[in-house]
């Protein structure tokens, strides 16, 4: 019976790395009127995250770090609750406006990319990923300043 008291922690091992959800995102907001933030989020299959803050002049900030692995699932979770592969590659029922933000959102999981270009308001199955997103951005750009 000694012998068979690793047999949990295998399972587990086995079990945490099928129920990784490795994926890569790339999110771009351009600005609105009213000071609407520019940035870019690059999210890879590592846990890097990398945040580009965009302004009006030529001086891009921009801030690395690595996501611990609950919150990279976390975001990993967001994506597969989505039902992405059946969005509209185009928010073409609300076409963007000049005073708000144009979103390009890519992710790509396995061998399967989704881009789509996010008018406003966003679909509802996409705001609790964007509003994370927007987060992690503002964050970012709180702690450069």
């Amino acid at each position: 019976m000694d012998n068979m008291r690793w047999l949990p922690a295998l399972a587990a091992l086995i079990s945490s790395c099928v129920n990784t959800l490795h994926y890569e995102l790339h999110y771009e907001q351009s600005g609105g009127l009213g000071g609407v933030p520019q940035y870019r989020i690059t999210i890879d299959s590592t846990r890097r995250c990398i945040i580009v803050s965009l302004d009006d002049s030529t001086a891009h900030r921009t801030r690395a770090q690595q996501l611990e692995e609950d919150f990279y699932r976390r975001i990993g979770s967001m994506i597969a609750d989505t039902a992405l592969w059946s969005l509209e590659p185009e928010n073409a029922a609300n076409p963007p406006r000049p005073d708000t933000p144009l979103r390009h959102l890519s992710i790509r999981l396995g061998a399967h990319t989704k881009q789509m270009v996010l008018g406003t308001p966003l679909p509802d199955a996409l705001q609790p990923l964007v509003m994370l997103l927007d987060s992690i951005a503002q964050h970012a750009t709180s702690m450069q300043r």
